[in-house]
Protein backbone atom coordinates (compact mmCIF):
# COMPACT_ATOMS: atom_id res chain seq x y z
CA UNK A 1 0.00 0.00 0.00
CA UNK A 2 0.81 3.19 -1.13
CA UNK A 3 1.39 6.72 1.58
CA UNK A 4 -1.55 7.18 3.61
CA UNK A 5 -3.06 10.65 2.61
CA UNK A 6 -6.11 10.27 4.68
CA UNK A 7 -6.50 12.84 7.79
CA UNK A 8 -7.97 9.87 10.05
CA UNK A 9 -5.70 6.84 9.29
CA UNK A 10 -2.55 9.15 9.13
CA UNK A 11 -3.51 10.29 12.83
CA UNK A 12 -4.18 7.20 13.68
CA UNK A 13 -0.78 5.74 12.32
CA UNK A 14 0.63 8.77 14.74
CA UNK A 15 -1.45 7.55 17.95
CA UNK A 16 0.37 4.12 17.41
CA UNK A 17 3.29 5.51 17.01
CA UNK A 18 4.08 4.26 13.12
CA UNK A 19 4.45 7.51 12.20
CA UNK A 20 5.67 10.61 14.03
CA UNK A 21 4.53 13.65 12.37
CA UNK A 22 1.29 14.63 10.59
CA UNK A 23 2.16 16.36 7.38
CA UNK A 24 -0.75 19.08 6.85
CA UNK A 25 -0.25 20.64 3.24
CA UNK A 26 -0.61 24.60 3.45
CA UNK A 27 -1.42 26.65 6.24
CA UNK A 28 -2.64 29.54 4.32
CA UNK A 29 -6.29 28.79 3.55
CA UNK A 30 -8.82 30.73 4.15
CA UNK A 31 -10.19 29.37 7.24
CA UNK A 32 -10.00 30.41 10.63
CA UNK A 33 -6.56 28.45 11.44
CA UNK A 34 -5.20 28.72 7.79
CA UNK A 35 -5.54 24.90 6.95
CA UNK A 36 -7.65 22.92 4.80
CA UNK A 37 -10.90 22.91 5.65
CA UNK A 38 -13.62 19.48 4.84
CA UNK A 39 -16.82 18.42 5.33
CA UNK A 40 -16.28 14.92 7.07
CA UNK A 41 -19.07 12.09 6.82
CA UNK A 42 -18.25 9.05 8.13
CA UNK A 43 -18.47 6.08 5.23
CA UNK A 44 -21.35 4.08 6.37
CA UNK A 45 -23.50 7.65 6.67
CA UNK A 46 -22.45 8.54 2.45
CA UNK A 47 -23.30 4.86 1.96
CA UNK A 48 -26.91 5.22 3.73
CA UNK A 49 -27.23 8.62 1.40
CA UNK A 50 -26.38 7.02 -1.74
CA UNK A 51 -28.98 4.64 -1.49
CA UNK A 52 -31.50 6.48 -0.20
CA UNK A 53 -30.65 9.04 -3.21
CA UNK A 54 -30.92 6.29 -5.49
CA UNK A 55 -34.44 5.04 -4.06
CA UNK A 56 -35.32 8.69 -4.46
CA UNK A 57 -34.40 9.28 -8.15
CA UNK A 58 -36.28 5.70 -8.63
CA UNK A 59 -39.34 6.96 -7.45
CA UNK A 60 -39.29 10.35 -9.03
CA UNK A 61 -38.08 8.89 -12.10
CA UNK A 62 -36.18 12.03 -13.44
CA UNK A 63 -32.64 13.25 -13.19
CA UNK A 64 -31.65 15.85 -10.11
CA UNK A 65 -28.20 16.94 -8.39
CA UNK A 66 -28.23 15.77 -5.17
CA UNK A 67 -25.54 16.96 -2.47
CA UNK A 68 -24.43 14.44 0.37
CA UNK A 69 -23.00 15.88 3.25
CA UNK A 70 -23.53 17.30 6.57
CA UNK A 71 -22.90 21.00 5.85
CA UNK A 72 -20.54 21.71 8.80
CA UNK A 73 -16.82 22.38 7.87
CA UNK A 74 -13.65 21.16 10.01
CA UNK A 75 -10.16 22.40 9.13
CA UNK A 76 -7.17 20.12 9.37
CA UNK A 77 -5.77 21.62 13.00
CA UNK A 78 -9.54 21.25 14.59
CA UNK A 79 -9.30 17.61 13.81
CA UNK A 80 -5.99 17.47 14.81
CA UNK A 81 -7.13 18.79 18.30
CA UNK A 82 -10.11 16.71 18.88
CA UNK A 83 -8.03 13.65 18.26
CA UNK A 84 -5.38 15.05 21.38
CA UNK A 85 -8.41 15.90 23.22
CA UNK A 86 -9.74 12.38 23.02
CA UNK A 87 -6.79 10.39 22.84
CA UNK A 88 -4.79 12.37 25.56
CA UNK A 89 -2.17 12.38 23.30
CA UNK A 90 0.12 14.80 21.82
CA UNK A 91 0.59 14.85 17.80
CA UNK A 92 3.43 16.55 16.56
CA UNK A 93 2.88 18.10 12.95
CA UNK A 94 4.64 20.04 10.34
CA UNK A 95 3.22 22.42 7.51
CA UNK A 96 4.08 21.52 4.04
CA UNK A 97 4.09 24.10 1.46
CA UNK A 98 2.59 23.79 -1.77
CA UNK A 99 3.73 25.85 -4.59
CA UNK A 100 3.19 25.99 -8.51
CA UNK A 101 4.71 27.37 -11.07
Amino acid sequence: MGTQNNLFPYIGKIIMKKKNFLKIFGNNYKTKDGTGARDYIHIDDLVDAHLSSIKLLNKKKENEIINIGSGKYYTVLEIVDEFKKSCDIKINYIFFILAYF
